[in-house]
């Protein structure tokens, strides 16, 4: 039976929030369907372990395509399609300095992220994969901006703007069914089909017991941790904003990650960073070896201005090289709006600038945020520049 009065957006993501916080793990399984295509998609989690377990396999035509994600108990994350296994790197060890970095500045108990595994039709395509969160159910962030269009004691629905209608089980806070309308009036549906509640970690494990992971390649993932590491800076802002905590804390915590920061903002310039970007460090003035001879031989009286093999290694220098670094960072970070633009090649234009702050405090301790992430970046440029022109001194990171 249809309730009369279905309740406010607001209420029902409130109590289906409450629902998928009270089911402790289940494996489920979903069949979608389409005008051309069918896919089948298997999902387990256990929340006490944290495993969490997805195999979604697409059929369109003669073509049959299976990708499966799955993680451990020690946070390693595997990722197959057909034949092909992936391992994660860097994913711990982001989560970890997250982390820390909450814990130090706001003394604030925060729930260590965890993995969902989620997919939902688009209005063309699907996404599917996992996302980080800080105990939030897969679909919440598509009915941030929708309508309640029915309510009955088992399930509410919603109409969202790019996913569709959504029915979410008020029992166990589930996806029980997604409508979606393509551009061309084409329907897709995908439906549960079969749950099991609170399968436990051995019944998560099961459903990998025969995948392989022997040979699997290793990529690198912390660069999607960005959202995530934002999230966790505006827990940050709020901490200082609030009085919890305050600038000096931040910026002593700040530096105390700095090997954290540089491993992030290394995977970012890695897998991130578009050509645009590239091209413009390429182009910044470089001084060349004949002016840095003449700082050699004067910070050096005595020197002969032809030993080729002194100069070497002045130019080989650690210090030396640490010196240009660090006097390069201050010029760049002391152009107006340097921050902005060295966290839009890291995060994307403008994401940045919608990490909002409520008073000057907030901004200044977003602004250190900002310094340390740009600062990272400017240092390895420059130290990858001074390779290029200096060429590669044995032991320099």
């Amino acid at each position: 039976m249809a309730d009369e009065n279905p309740p406010s957006l607001k209420d029902a993501m409130k109590e289906l929030e409450t629902a998928y916080d009270r089911n402790p793990g289940y494996i489920a399984v979903y069949d979608g369907k389409g005008k051309d295509a069918s896919l089948e998609y298997h999902v387990g989690v256990d929340k006490v372990s944290n495993l969490a377990v997805s195999k979604m396999v697409l059929v369109n035509g003669n073509d049959r395509n299976e990708c499966r994600l799955w993680n451990t108990e020690d946070d390693r994350w595997y990722f197959a399609a057909g034949d092909e296994v992936k391992i994660a790197r860097g994913l711990s060890e982001e989560l970890s300095s997250l982390m820390e970095l909450i814990q130090k500045v706001s003394k604030a108990e925060v729930e260590r992220p965890k993995a969902y595994q989620s997919m939902l039709l688009e209005t063309e395509g699907l996404s599917a994969g996992f996302s980080f969160k800080t105990g939030a159910p897969p679909w919440m962030s598509a009915l941030e901006e929708s309508t309640v269009r029915a309510a009955d004691p088992e399930s509410i629905t919603f109409e969202t703007k790019k996913n569709g209608k959504l029915t979410i089980s008020r029992v166990t806070g589930l996806l029980v069914r997604q409508s979606v309308v393509s551009a061309k009036g084409d329907e897709r549906v995908l439906e549960l089909k079969d749950i099991k509640r609170n399968p436990g970690r051995k019944g998560v494990e099961e459903m990998v017991r025969d995948w392989p992971t022997l040979g699997a390649e290793s990529m690198d993932v912390a660069p999607m941790m960005a959202p995530m590491r934002l999230t966790m800076f505006r827990f940050v802002i709020d901490s200082v904003e609030s009085g919890a905590s305050d600038l000096g804390k931040l910026e002593t915590v700040l530096g105390e990650q700095e090997d954290a920061t540089r491993r992030f903002v290394k995977c970012c310039i890695a897998t991130s960073l578009n050509a645009r970007a590239m091209e413009k460090w390429k182009k910044v003035p470089f001084p060349s070896k004949e002016k840095w001879r003449e700082v050699w031989l004067k910070d050096f009286p005595g020197s002969e201005a032809n030993d080729d093999e002194g100069f070497r290694k002045y130019l080989n220098s650690t210090k030396v090289r640490a010196s240009f670094r660090d006097k390069a960072v201050a010029v760049f970070l002391n152009h107006e709006g340097a921050v902005d633009k060295l966290t839009s090649d890291l995060f994307g234009e403008g994401v940045w600038q919608r990490l909002k702050t409520k008073d000057e405090t907030g901004q200044a301790a977003k602004d250190l945020l900002g310094k340390s992430l740009s600062k990272a970046y400017v240092e390895i440029m420059i130290d990858r520049r001074l390779i290029e022109e200096w060429g590669d001194p044995q032991g320099l990171d």
